[in-house]
């Protein structure tokens, strides 16, 4: 299965039978003296002619499928979220919003949302905002996960603890750089190892934490993509095949089973007793690893 973007003005799509708006909607306040900005991308399908109007006259706003949040350094204008966004909003709905809060500020906000959107089924986000999702889903109905970049290490501190929390009725899928400094792959597979959830990895091939490619075109046609694989994941996926190579270009591979463990060859030591002073002395026992 692949898709390739013809120019430079056009981005690499899946088949799809929708187009998209996107609509900023009024801050609110989020009871803490500041406000929170979010903006939706609504999945509108070719077929709809007319909204339907609420009490007041007002288009209603779809539900939406995700609730997503940026990373720490970043806002929702950032270039990868863009094109993340718009590549999921082809065939999913998705609410983002926008804070400058720590984790727990931010997870009480995915609460809240929940809240106005009970219908909401994933929640997700970029670096420290995929950790805010993951925050926010303790003890609530949302049963998956989108992690856009994850921010598993830093310098010596590790970040796992949250994902070995997660229940094993919770689906988790990964979109990850091979070349992230903050998710190097070996810890990456000791920590899915762990987990009670389930787990899907999309493998960026040379893609860092940013998720920078060069030129800038590469950069929204790959993340425009991962977003068009997590909004297919998010309706469909195999457990037994969990992951996907994005090859550093506009193509992908087919969801694949995790390679199998190399067999390692056994050691065998003997070891002999041999100090007199030992009540044991003269004897041998043997062990293998």
């Amino acid at each position: 299965m692949s898709s390739k973007s013809p120019d430079s003005q056009s981005v690499a799509s899946l088949p799809r039978n929708f187009s998209q708006s996107s609509k900023d909607y009024p801050s609110t306040d989020t009871g803490t003296g500041e406000r929170a900005v979010s903006h939706e991308l609504p999945l509108v399908n070719d077929t709809v002619t007319d909204a339907v109007n609420d009490t007041n006259g007002e288009p209603t706003i779809p539900e939406p499928d995700l609730i997503f949040t940026h990373g720490r350094g970043s806002k929702l204008s950032n270039e990868a979220i863009v094109a993340f966004t718009e590549g999921w909003a082809r065939t999913q709905t998705t609410l983002n919003f926008e804070d400058t809060g720590d984790l727990n500020r931010r997870a009480g906000i995915f609460r809240a949302l929940m809240l106005a959107y009970p219908s909401t089924t994933s929640l997700g986000g970029r670096s420290m905002g995929a950790r805010a999702a993951v925050r926010g889903s303790m003890y609530s109905p949302p049963r998956k996960l989108i992690m856009f970049t994850y921010p598993l290490i830093r310098g010596l501190d590790e970040r796992f603890e949250e994902l070995l929390e997660l229940k094993s009725d919770v689906d988790v899928l990964l979109e990850l750089g091979d070349s992230d400094a903050h998710c190097h792959e070996i810890h990456l597979k000791v920590v899915r190892q762990r987990m009670r959830a389930r787990t899907w990895w999309v493998r960026m091939v040379n893609g860092d934490h940013a998720l920078w490619y060069d030129p800038d075109e590469k950069r929204t046609a790959l993340c425009n993509i991962a977003g068009q694989i997590a909004a297919r994941w998010n309706v469909s996926r195999d457990p037994e095949l969990t992951e996907l190579t994005d090859a550093n270009q506009p193509t992908w591979t087919n969801w694949m089973a995790p390679a199998a463990e190399p067999a390692r060859q056994q050691t065998t030591f003997n070891n002999n007793i041999s100090n007199q002073l030992l009540s044991v002395a003269g004897g041998n026992f043997t062990f293998n690893l």
